[in-house]
Protein backbone atom coordinates (compact mmCIF):
# COMPACT_ATOMS: atom_id res chain seq x y z
CA UNK A 1 0.00 0.00 0.00
CA UNK A 2 1.30 3.19 -1.02
CA UNK A 3 0.48 7.10 -0.12
CA UNK A 4 -1.08 9.17 -2.52
CA UNK A 5 -1.46 12.76 -3.43
CA UNK A 6 -3.48 15.42 -5.33
CA UNK A 7 -6.04 14.24 -8.09
CA UNK A 8 -4.66 10.60 -7.85
CA UNK A 9 -6.68 10.27 -5.01
CA UNK A 10 -9.86 11.04 -6.91
CA UNK A 11 -9.92 13.29 -3.68
CA UNK A 12 -14.20 12.60 -2.83
CA UNK A 13 -13.69 9.47 -1.29
CA UNK A 14 -17.32 9.37 0.22
CA UNK A 15 -16.44 8.00 3.46
CA UNK A 16 -15.69 3.89 1.88
CA UNK A 17 -11.72 4.12 3.07
CA UNK A 18 -11.71 4.20 6.75
CA UNK A 19 -9.48 6.41 8.46
CA UNK A 20 -6.01 6.21 7.91
CA UNK A 21 -6.27 3.93 4.79
CA UNK A 22 -5.07 5.73 1.84
CA UNK A 23 -5.08 3.93 -1.91
CA UNK A 24 -3.70 4.95 -4.90
CA UNK A 25 -3.70 4.95 -8.64
CA UNK A 26 -0.11 5.04 -9.48
CA UNK A 27 -0.31 1.56 -11.48
CA UNK A 28 -2.03 -1.58 -11.70
CA UNK A 29 -1.44 -4.43 -9.77
CA UNK A 30 0.32 -7.83 -12.01
CA UNK A 31 -1.50 -8.97 -14.38
CA UNK A 32 -1.17 -12.22 -13.38
CA UNK A 33 -2.92 -12.00 -9.80
CA UNK A 34 -6.15 -9.89 -11.84
CA UNK A 35 -5.69 -13.04 -13.97
CA UNK A 36 -5.65 -10.73 -17.48
CA UNK A 37 -3.49 -11.77 -20.00
CA UNK A 38 -2.62 -8.01 -21.31
CA UNK A 39 -1.48 -5.35 -19.21
CA UNK A 40 -4.01 -2.88 -20.66
CA UNK A 41 -6.71 -5.16 -19.42
CA UNK A 42 -5.85 -4.84 -15.76
CA UNK A 43 -7.92 -2.44 -14.02
CA UNK A 44 -7.11 -2.79 -10.17
CA UNK A 45 -4.80 -0.28 -9.07
CA UNK A 46 -4.11 -0.72 -5.05
CA UNK A 47 -5.40 -2.61 -2.23
CA UNK A 48 -4.89 -3.13 1.66
CA UNK A 49 -6.08 -6.36 4.38
CA UNK A 50 -7.69 -5.00 7.45
CA UNK A 51 -8.46 -7.50 9.72
CA UNK A 52 -8.95 -11.27 9.19
CA UNK A 53 -11.75 -10.86 6.48
CA UNK A 54 -11.67 -6.94 5.49
CA UNK A 55 -10.11 -5.83 2.02
CA UNK A 56 -10.27 -2.40 0.44
CA UNK A 57 -8.99 -1.74 -3.17
CA UNK A 58 -8.56 1.13 -5.47
CA UNK A 59 -9.45 0.56 -9.82
CA UNK A 60 -9.14 2.64 -12.51
CA UNK A 61 -10.62 2.03 -16.14
CA UNK A 62 -8.66 3.69 -19.06
CA UNK A 63 -10.65 6.17 -21.15
CA UNK A 64 -9.68 4.94 -24.28
CA UNK A 65 -10.75 1.37 -23.30
CA UNK A 66 -11.57 -0.08 -27.07
CA UNK A 67 -14.73 -2.26 -24.92
CA UNK A 68 -15.51 0.07 -22.16
CA UNK A 69 -15.00 3.33 -23.53
CA UNK A 70 -17.46 2.33 -26.29
CA UNK A 71 -20.91 3.68 -25.03
CA UNK A 72 -23.31 6.76 -25.41
CA UNK A 73 -22.32 10.04 -24.09
CA UNK A 74 -23.07 11.13 -20.84
CA UNK A 75 -22.61 8.10 -18.40
CA UNK A 76 -19.81 5.62 -17.75
CA UNK A 77 -21.16 1.93 -18.23
CA UNK A 78 -21.79 0.24 -14.81
CA UNK A 79 -20.41 -3.37 -16.17
CA UNK A 80 -17.24 -1.83 -16.76
CA UNK A 81 -17.09 -1.50 -12.89
CA UNK A 82 -17.88 -4.52 -12.53
CA UNK A 83 -14.94 -6.00 -14.60
CA UNK A 84 -13.25 -4.12 -11.95
CA UNK A 85 -14.89 -5.35 -8.76
CA UNK A 86 -14.29 -9.47 -10.80
CA UNK A 87 -10.85 -8.50 -10.86
CA UNK A 88 -10.60 -7.10 -7.49
CA UNK A 89 -11.74 -10.78 -5.76
CA UNK A 90 -9.05 -12.75 -7.39
CA UNK A 91 -6.34 -10.50 -5.71
CA UNK A 92 -7.25 -10.22 -2.71
CA UNK A 93 -7.44 -14.21 -2.79
CA UNK A 94 -3.58 -13.97 -4.15
CA UNK A 95 -2.47 -11.32 -2.38
CA UNK A 96 -4.19 -11.33 0.92
CA UNK A 97 -5.54 -14.69 1.32
CA UNK A 98 -2.67 -17.01 0.66
CA UNK A 99 -4.68 -18.72 -2.73
CA UNK A 100 -1.86 -19.35 -5.14
CA UNK A 101 -1.91 -18.59 -9.01
CA UNK A 102 -3.02 -21.31 -10.63
CA UNK A 103 -4.33 -23.11 -7.69
CA UNK A 104 -8.18 -24.12 -9.42
CA UNK A 105 -11.41 -22.57 -8.23
CA UNK A 106 -14.40 -21.39 -9.96
CA UNK A 107 -16.29 -18.12 -9.11
CA UNK A 108 -19.20 -19.22 -9.85
CA UNK A 109 -21.45 -16.53 -9.37
CA UNK A 110 -21.49 -12.49 -8.86
CA UNK A 111 -24.12 -10.45 -8.86
CA UNK A 112 -24.35 -6.98 -8.76
CA UNK A 113 -26.98 -4.00 -8.05
CA UNK A 114 -25.89 -0.34 -9.09
CA UNK A 115 -27.43 1.98 -5.94
CA UNK A 116 -26.34 4.94 -7.46
CA UNK A 117 -26.75 5.95 -11.15
CA UNK A 118 -25.32 9.38 -10.76
CA UNK A 119 -22.44 8.14 -9.81
CA UNK A 120 -21.61 6.55 -13.36
CA UNK A 121 -22.02 10.44 -14.71
CA UNK A 122 -19.19 11.09 -17.03
CA UNK A 123 -16.92 13.92 -15.13
CA UNK A 124 -14.63 16.26 -17.95
CA UNK A 125 -11.22 14.63 -17.62
CA UNK A 126 -11.96 11.88 -15.01
CA UNK A 127 -11.79 8.32 -16.22
CA UNK A 128 -14.04 5.77 -14.21
CA UNK A 129 -12.20 5.14 -11.23
CA UNK A 130 -12.90 4.47 -7.30
CA UNK A 131 -12.73 2.10 -4.62
CA UNK A 132 -13.90 -1.34 -3.13
CA UNK A 133 -14.96 -2.92 -0.05
CA UNK A 134 -15.18 -6.54 0.18
CA UNK A 135 -15.53 -8.35 3.43
CA UNK A 136 -15.79 -12.23 3.33
CA UNK A 137 -19.36 -13.17 5.00
CA UNK A 138 -19.15 -16.51 5.38
CA UNK A 139 -16.21 -19.50 4.48
CA UNK A 140 -17.16 -23.10 4.33
CA UNK A 141 -14.60 -25.59 5.46
CA UNK A 142 -13.71 -29.40 4.86
CA UNK A 143 -12.14 -30.37 7.56
CA UNK A 144 -8.52 -27.54 7.29
CA UNK A 145 -9.49 -26.88 3.98
CA UNK A 146 -11.47 -24.16 2.72
CA UNK A 147 -14.09 -25.54 -0.08
CA UNK A 148 -16.32 -22.54 -0.78
CA UNK A 149 -16.03 -18.41 0.14
CA UNK A 150 -18.99 -15.78 -0.29
CA UNK A 151 -17.88 -12.20 -0.36
CA UNK A 152 -19.78 -8.77 -0.18
CA UNK A 153 -18.62 -5.81 -0.96
CA UNK A 154 -19.51 -2.11 -2.09
CA UNK A 155 -18.01 0.21 -4.04
CA UNK A 156 -17.54 3.92 -4.33
CA UNK A 157 -17.24 6.23 -7.58
CA UNK A 158 -16.21 10.05 -7.05
CA UNK A 159 -17.37 10.17 -3.64
CA UNK A 160 -21.00 8.29 -4.27
CA UNK A 161 -22.13 4.62 -3.30
CA UNK A 162 -22.37 2.93 -6.71
CA UNK A 163 -22.76 -0.62 -6.25
CA UNK A 164 -23.61 -3.57 -3.96
CA UNK A 165 -22.15 -6.49 -4.82
CA UNK A 166 -22.35 -10.29 -3.70
CA UNK A 167 -19.95 -12.88 -5.01
CA UNK A 168 -19.14 -17.01 -4.45
CA UNK A 169 -16.55 -18.84 -5.07
CA UNK A 170 -15.58 -22.92 -4.67
CA UNK A 171 -12.04 -24.13 -4.37
CA UNK A 172 -11.02 -27.67 -5.65
CA UNK A 173 -7.95 -29.65 -6.01
CA UNK A 174 -6.54 -30.06 -9.38
CA UNK A 175 -7.50 -33.53 -9.94
CA UNK A 176 -10.94 -32.66 -8.70
CA UNK A 177 -10.88 -29.29 -11.24
CA UNK A 178 -9.56 -31.56 -14.23
CA UNK A 179 -12.58 -33.84 -13.87
CA UNK A 180 -14.68 -30.94 -13.61
CA UNK A 181 -13.19 -30.07 -16.49
CA UNK A 182 -13.50 -32.84 -18.83
CA UNK A 183 -17.09 -33.38 -17.56
CA UNK A 184 -17.85 -29.34 -18.78
CA UNK A 185 -16.19 -30.11 -22.46
CA UNK A 186 -17.85 -33.27 -23.42
CA UNK A 187 -21.20 -31.66 -22.53
CA UNK A 188 -20.15 -28.55 -24.94
CA UNK A 189 -18.10 -30.23 -28.05
CA UNK A 190 -17.42 -26.43 -29.09
CA UNK A 191 -14.38 -27.48 -31.22
CA UNK A 192 -17.08 -29.74 -33.27
CA UNK A 193 -20.16 -27.78 -32.94
CA UNK A 194 -21.18 -26.14 -36.45
CA UNK A 195 -22.22 -21.69 -36.31
CA UNK A 196 -25.19 -20.77 -36.65
CA UNK A 197 -25.50 -18.32 -39.49
CA UNK A 198 -26.42 -14.81 -38.13
CA UNK A 199 -26.84 -11.20 -38.73
CA UNK A 200 -25.17 -8.99 -35.93
CA UNK A 201 -27.83 -6.85 -34.14
CA UNK A 202 -27.18 -2.94 -34.72
CA UNK A 203 -24.85 -1.54 -32.20
CA UNK A 204 -26.90 0.85 -31.65
CA UNK A 205 -29.43 -1.38 -30.26
CA UNK A 206 -27.31 -3.21 -27.94
CA UNK A 207 -25.84 0.83 -26.30
CA UNK A 208 -22.54 0.54 -28.62
CA UNK A 209 -21.02 2.80 -31.10
CA UNK A 210 -18.24 -0.04 -32.59
CA UNK A 211 -20.18 -3.20 -34.60
CA UNK A 212 -16.94 -5.14 -33.46
CA UNK A 213 -18.44 -4.93 -29.82
CA UNK A 214 -21.91 -6.23 -30.52
CA UNK A 215 -22.10 -9.68 -29.56
CA UNK A 216 -25.68 -10.28 -30.06
CA UNK A 217 -26.99 -11.50 -33.58
CA UNK A 218 -30.42 -12.38 -35.14
CA UNK A 219 -30.84 -15.83 -37.37
CA UNK A 220 -33.81 -16.93 -39.27
CA UNK A 221 -36.41 -18.76 -37.43
CA UNK A 222 -34.79 -18.05 -33.94
CA UNK A 223 -36.85 -17.43 -31.18
CA UNK A 224 -34.59 -14.69 -30.07
CA UNK A 225 -31.25 -13.05 -30.16
CA UNK A 226 -28.38 -15.53 -30.11
CA UNK A 227 -25.27 -15.22 -28.43
CA UNK A 228 -22.84 -14.68 -31.27
CA UNK A 229 -19.34 -13.05 -29.73
CA UNK A 230 -16.37 -12.72 -32.18
CA UNK A 231 -13.53 -15.17 -30.67
CA UNK A 232 -11.21 -12.99 -31.87
CA UNK A 233 -11.99 -9.73 -30.47
CA UNK A 234 -9.46 -8.54 -27.82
Amino acid sequence: MTTSTGTDRAADTGGLLPPGVSLDFEQTVPRAIAHRRQIGEVFVADSVQRGEDDFHLSFQVPRAHSLWSDHPAGHHDPFASAEAARQAIFVLLHRHLGVPVGLPFSLQRITFRVTEPAAYRVRDGWPLQGYLHYRVADRRNRGSDVVGMVLRGEMEIGGRPAMELTAELAFMSQQDYDVFRAFQRAQKPVATAARTPHSPLDAARVGRRDPGNVVIGEAPGAAGPLLVPDPRHP
